[in-house]
């Protein structure tokens, strides 16, 4: 029934509920290219229909026509959030350590 942006979901792109089939997309992915984040809510889509990770819900999922490339990017994008991350924390632990 609805696919929103939300803050609060740093750990998943996205999100599905089956009982009021609402799609939550986390505001990380927002500017990412429109394949990926179509990726994102096909992947959420296909857990309305099949709520685990099973063969069939593959099956569903592997009919985006760009899942790999979108797969690739949200894998490079993940990485390069996590490094800053932790430059932001390694630059933090210095700014209050005392020298």
């Amino acid at each position: 029934l609805s696919i929103r942006w939300v803050s609060n979901q740093r750990q998943r792109w996205g999100s599905a509920t089956y009982a009021n089939t609402q799609i939550r997309i986390s505001s990380e992915l927002q500017g990412v290219p429109e394949y990926v984040l179509d990726s994102v809510i096909h992947h959420e889509l296909c857990h309305l229909i099949q709520p685990n990770h099973s063969a069939t819900f593959r099956t569903l999922e592997a009919r985006y026509p760009q899942l790999l490339r979108a797969q690739a990017y949200l894998e490079g994008y993940a990485l390069g959030r996590s490094r800053a991350e932790g430059e932001r924390a390694e630059g933090e632990r210095g700014e209050n350590s005392a020298d």
